[in-house]
């Protein structure tokens, strides 16, 4: 399955993806009720934990995707589909607004590596979409292939120097 015939499956089946998009904020508030001020201890860390990256992994591709679309295929972004684009990043924000406003960030266990990993993923796309203006022959023979090549190569380089540097 492609990325466009994944959309393409969304577009034609959006209520899985709405209930998803929805329900992962409304758990963040009913846990954040039951563990108002004992988030950060045992049971109520690896739930806000589980609930983080149930929310920033489909968040951080719809980053990852609307930023291709709109700055390497110039797309209108009034024409795509807001279930893939847009929702993702708005369930994202709230799901993190809640879980913040209850439970320091970082007493989450895997936060750090999951923010590190959001950083490496904007560094490297950064990277790649100067290399991709500046580098002719990806402009003119490059493919999709070449590019996520290309991101990959990087996104290992730069995970390997980051934690050699940081880690």
């Amino acid at each position: 399955m492609t990325i466009s015939e994944c959309i393409h499956w969304v577009s034609q089946h959006p209520n899985p993806v709405l209930i998803y998009m929805i329900i992962v904020p409304a758990l963040a508030f009913i846990v954040a009720l039951f563990f108002d001020k004992t988030g950060h201890q045992s049971p109520g860390k690896y739930l806000f934990s589980i609930l983080i990256y149930a929310s920033t992994l489909p968040g951080v591709l719809a980053i990852v995707l609307s930023g291709y679309d709109l700055f390497i295929l110039r797309t209108d972004l009034k024409n795509v589909n807001m279930l893939v684009y847009f929702l993702p990043i708005i369930s994202m924000g709230f799901t993190l607004a809640i879980i913040n406003r209850v439970v320091d960030m970082s007493k989450i266990p895997g936060f750090k590596r999951l923010s590190g990993l959001m950083m490496i993923i904007a560094v490297t796309s950064i990277i790649v979409f100067i290399l991709q203006r500046l580098f002719i022959g990806v402009v003119f023979f490059g493919s999709i292939y070449m590019f996520l090549g290309m991101f990959v190569l990087l996104f290992i380089i730069i995970k390997i120097g980051w934690e050699k540097a940081f880690g």
